[in-house]
């Protein structure tokens, strides 16, 4: 008899047929809710059966590397949906939280050396908040009660690839079909690879991430830009787009401060939640002006993590924040762009989806004199970028990135160019607040060993590769399996 080991089956559609497979022709079997997939432990002969079912697109052997991201990307895939889907009675409804209260953690935070309490808030720029006379400048809209949603999952990152790093991309692979199905929901930022330039006009990437749905990641020797990395993965020659999408510093922060790709991804999902948090802004002015419901308030943004052999040993975490404060648009401005657009018949729809939130990327990208694309794809990323981005943000902008019915309107961009959006005085304040909606970070490198970990809301969300094999078998088919087509 065959020996056991686990399958991934690759589903179109679940049918009864296949039900009644699971229970005859497996030992264990679990199955997802987002992704298109079942695992099951069983033998040759028993999944060679069953990959002649109606429904079953494919049955492949599944290692445990590919077992460890499959999983990880359905858990986030799960928190991230459920966050974003859940509305809270009131973002700044705790008492903790009440105007007053508040005011006074935002002073403390202001003026207090020991930042270790848990009511002090630990800010990057304690100075917003003092003004030259030493009085309390507060950035913070204190003065409306709103629902907020329990918070936004910018991205999920992927810290990791395939074992044998030279690996030919496969679209139907299945780390790829999960970052296909993952992307329409959420962004995906993955590691480009530590395989250096490519050799007789070859392309170095990374198999799972030359998938051209994912955002993937080069790294840089400075924090600057500076010049790439000679073992950063790239792409041919003789396709110009078919490296990394970005490149961003690629320096751990943690002791003993290793190299790679592995590192310079989260700085790019660092900066899709800055990005998606000034979007979700705009949503709650564009909201208010034109009295749109509903008007919730500005949920937190976080980002999920999945990385091979690290594992989360310590967390600090400042005061947790009810909700992102509304403030960073100049609301003059965008009365006149949205007056403008209306005029035309435009209107605006703003969401920080996937494809919009890489747009806005891709703009944010520096670009990096002496490399071509196949090298760092459209430039360098940081936080400054961004930041720079930003505070350059106009009318034109808005309208190029958030009205999809805008067509070729060259005058009309030309007029919003003149209105800038951005107050540019508040930007480092909230900037430092967007990192700390869900700000969080781990030490301690541990060979063979394997965390997830979810940045939202302010809690953390964990879990082993064990944690999921070894739960009691359940052979329930859930009916919501998401088609691939």
């Amino acid at each position: 008899m065959s020996a056991n080991r686990w399958y991934i089956v690759v589903v179109d559609d679940v049918s009864k047929e296949l039900g009644e497979c699971l229970n005859s022709s497996t030992d264990r079997a679990i199955l997802f809710n987002h992704l298109p997939f079942l695992l099951v432990l069983s033998d040759k002969k028993r999944t060679t059966m069953m990959a002649r079912l109606p429904g079953i697109r494919s049955v492949q052997p599944i290692d445990k590397g590919r077992m460890k991201i499959i999983i990880g990307i359905e858990r986030l895939l799960k928190d991230g949906i459920r966050a974003v889907s859940t509305l809270q009675t009131n973002g700044w409804d705790e008492d903790k939280y009440s105007n007053e209260n508040y005011k006074k953690i935002v002073e403390a935070s202001a003026y207090k050396e020991d930042k270790k309490s848990e009511d002090v808030l630990v800010f990057n720029y304690p100075d917003f908040f003092v003004g030259a006379n030493g009085e309390l400048i507060s950035h913070l809209d204190f003065t409306t009660l709103l629902p907020t949603r329990l918070g936004l999952m910018a991205a999920i990152n992927i810290s990791a690839g395939p074992s044998d790093p030279f690996e030919r991309y496969d679209p139907d692979e299945p780390v790829n079909l999960a970052t296909y199905v993952a992307s329409k929901s959420i962004s995906v930022v993955m590691a480009a690879g530590n395989s250096g330039p490519a050799e007789f006009e070859h392309e170095t990437m990374s198999a799972w991430a030359q998938a051209p749905w994912v955002i993937s990641v080069g790294a840089t020797d400075s924090e600057v830009g500076g010049k790439l990395c000679q073992w950063s993965s790239v792409g041919s020659p003789d396709s110009p787009f078919s490296g990394p999408t970005v490149v961003a510093y690629g320096r751990s922060d943690i002791q003993p401060f290793p190299w790679g790709t592995s590192f310079a991804a989260p700085r790019v999902s660092r900066a899709l939640r800055l990005l998606a948090a000034y979007c979700l802004t705009l949503r709650y002015f564009v909201h208010a002006e034109k009295k749109l419901q509903p008007i919730e308030g500005i949920p937190l943004v976080g980002y999920g993590m999945i990385d091979d052999d690290q594992l989360a040993t310590f967390w600090q975490r400042s005061q947790k924040l009810p909700a992102l404060p509304r403030k960073g648009i100049d609301t003059n401005a965008l009365s006149k762009i949205l007056s403008v657009l209306d005029n035309k018949g435009i209107k605006p729809e703003i969401w920080p989806s996937p494809e919009r939130l890489r747009q806005m990327l891709i703009l944010s990208a520096q670009p990096m004199p002496g490399y071509e694309s196949y090298q760092v794809g459209h430039g360098f990323i940081s936080d400054e970028t961004v930041r720079s981005f930003l505070e350059k943000f106009t009318g034109a902008d808005f309208a190029t990135l958030f009205c999809p019915d805008l067509g070729n309107q060259t005058i009309l961009l030309d007029e919003l160019k003149n209105y800038q959006l951005t107050q540019r005085e508040y930007l480092p304040f909230l900037i430092d607040i967007w990192r700390e909606s869900s700000r969080s970070w781990f030490s301690g490198i541990y060979d063979n060993s394997y965390f997830v970990y979810i940045e939202i809301d302010s809690q953390v969300y964990g879990f082993t590769l064990d944690d999921i094999i070894n739960i009691p078998a359940s052979n329930e088919v859930i009916p919501n399996i998401i088609s691939l087509e």
